[in-house]
């Protein structure tokens, strides 16, 4: 089928580069803004993390040294004691020993362990039986090593039942070896001086051991008390390199990404430290993060938006100014076809007239010669057939305007369609039910809505559907025709699924004359299609593509009320 379209048709329209590309760096400028001062604020946020864990790891440390000399004091002063010839057992002694152990609330005993390994006087005295420590670590590191003096071990469990506790203990002096001195400190008493520390959502204490042993944590974990992390990080990176840090982990004893502050005691092979949860750290700043999100998305959804309506407008201005070119085009075209019909209709009728008595003059001419004459008739009244046809496309043509439904006169041109299009070819009518009336010329529509479907029919290949339609345009999208919906009420559309054509052949098609059927078309028949629908006062718009058919739309204002 020949087609074109002056309405869909490629439109080359100026894009808006500049204008866009300015947009996009603008928009690009501001995300990265916005980028850098997030990045800034949650790196303000993690350094006030690490001040605030900086501080309260301090103050942890204090406490626990503090505890600790306190301590090793006391185990000092009894094993001079001992070191001077005060037996353990003495009455003094054991005054001593107890009135020490009153004035060490967090210490729950004092004991004396002799060079066998026996417990030669506690401050539970006389309720703790004579037992052997020979085997704890403790013990056997004062035996084997005559230089320790003094250490601390890890957490235990007491066999009195009393739970676990740090031994800390103190070698008595002497040429040989005499034993040592213990105090035991209970776990519990860590976890309540740190329960007093103020902690906030998401904060941990810890205590450690040198060699890695956990041997405190509050709020309390039992599962991982006396449990070695000398494989992690702090043990075998930082601790080794430094005694006090801090550090980003969510490896060792904690089980996701925490801010980790760590500081190690003087003279002690003890580390304390608190952990921060990083979301809670970051909690104000997801928040912040969240609304600068929510904002770029809103405003990148606003630019796109903006971007899209101006390409839109910029793209439907550009279809109008080419259909006011075409039509002026064709305006002009029409007038020039006008006047070149006209003239060349006189000329047709007095060739006719000379020919009609000519014809008067030979009745007894030979054959040949009236033949002859017939011939020149017959080819009178083509050019003349043909002169209509181009009024009709220069709108020139007066119509017989008559208010019309178009489904009625579509079921009254079925038949004579129907025969147009051919035995192999099928016309399917697909009519709206509520349709506004129009004003056409019925012969004209007529003469049009044949023109379209032999068009259908040769586009087919002689077999097919052609799909005839109604429909109220009202009620129906546009999709870019150029023009405003409200100036119609009706299209009627053919529509067929043949070969479809080109751009430039679409381009082309209302181009009188234009055809791609050789000698087999004149180029005037959607030419007069498109100027019976602009002498109605509607417009004519075309779909096609290679290999997936044409529809031709044909639309109708609506007819005005009845006087």
């Amino acid at each position: 089928m020949l087609t074109g379209s002056i309405a869909r048709k490629s439109v080359a329209f100026s894009f808006p580069f500049p204008a866009i590309l300015v947009g996009l760096i603008c928009w690009l400028s501001l995300v990265a803004v916005t980028g850098v001062a997030l990045w800034r604020e949650r790196e303000q946020a993690i350094k006030e993390g690490m001040r605030s864990a900086e501080a309260t790891a301090a103050l942890m440390e204090q406490h626990t040294a503090t505890t600790f000399r306190a301590v090793h004091l006391t185990l000092e002063d009894t094993a001079r004691r001992l070191e001077a010839g005060q037996p353990a057992h003495d009455p003094g002694m054991r005054a001593v020993m107890r009135e020490q152990r009153r004035n060490m609330p967090y210490v729950r005993a004092v004991y004396v362990i002799d060079p066998d390994g026996y417990v030669s006087h506690d401050t539970d005295y006389p309720s703790t039986s004579r037992v052997s420590l020979a085997d704890r670590a403790y013990f056997k590191a004062h035996k084997e090593n005559a230089l320790l003096e003094t250490s601390v071990s890890a957490p235990l469990e007491s066999r009195s039942g009393a739970g676990m506790f740090i031994a800390v203990s103190r070698r008595v002096k002497g040429a040989q070896f005499r034993g040592i001195v213990v105090a035991a400190i209970p776990l519990s008493y860590f976890s309540a001086l740190y329960q007093k520390i103020s902690l906030g959502e998401g904060q941990r204490l810890y205590l450690f051991h040198a060699d890695g042993t956990k041997l405190v944590q509050f709020p309390p974990d039992d599962a991982t008390i006396g449990r070695s992390f000398k494989e992690y990080p702090l043990f075998a990176k930082h601790l080794p390199r430094a005694k006090e840090g801090t550090l980003v982990t969510n490896g060792g004893p904690l089980y996701y990404q925490r801010i980790f502050r760590y500081q190690a005691l003087d003279n002690e092979p003890l580390v304390v430290a608190l952990a921060y949860d990083e979301r809670v750290v970051l909690a104000s700043w997801w928040r912040m993060f969240s609304a600068a999100a929510v904002a770029l998305f809103a405003l990148t959804l606003l630019i796109g938006a903006v971007v899209f309506q101006f390409m839109r407008d910029q793209q439907l201005r550009q279809r109008v100014r080419e259909r006011a070119m075409q039509g002026e085009k064709l305006e002009a075209l029409g007038r020039f076809t006008s006047g070149i019909t006209h003239d060349f209709a006189n000329v047709l009728g007095i060739i006719g007239s000379s020919l009609e008595l000519i014809s008067l003059r030979l009745r007894s001419a030979d054959d040949m010669t009236r033949e002859a004459v017939d011939v020149g008739r017959r080819a009178v009244h083509n050019g003349a057939a043909m002169t209509h046809e181009l009024m009709a496309f220069a709108r020139k043509r007066d119509l017989q305007l008559v208010r019309t439904n178009l489904n009625e006169s579509l079921s009254s041109y079925l038949p004579l369609l129907q025969q147009a299009a051919g035995p192999r070819i099928r016309i399917n009518l697909s009519l709206a039910a509520e349709l506004e009336p129009c004003m056409v010329d019925g012969t004209q529509l007529e003469t049009a809505l044949i023109n379209l479907v032999v068009n259908a029919r040769d586009a087919l290949g002689g077999s097919g559907t052609i799909e005839i339609s109604t429909s109220d345009i009202r009620r129906r999208a546009t999709r870019g025709w150029g023009f405003d919906k409200n100036l119609y009420a009706t299209c009627l559309t053919v529509s067929d699924k043949g070969a479809g054509m080109s751009d430039e052949v679409r381009q082309r098609a209302l181009e009188p004359f234009y055809t791609t059927k050789g000698d087999h078309g004149t180029g005037l028949g959607l030419p007069q299609v498109y100027g019976l629908a602009r002498q109605l006062g509607g417009d004519l718009s075309i779909d096609s593509a290679p290999g997936k058919g044409t529809s031709v739309h044909l639309f109708f204002p609506a007819a005005p009320p009845p006087a």
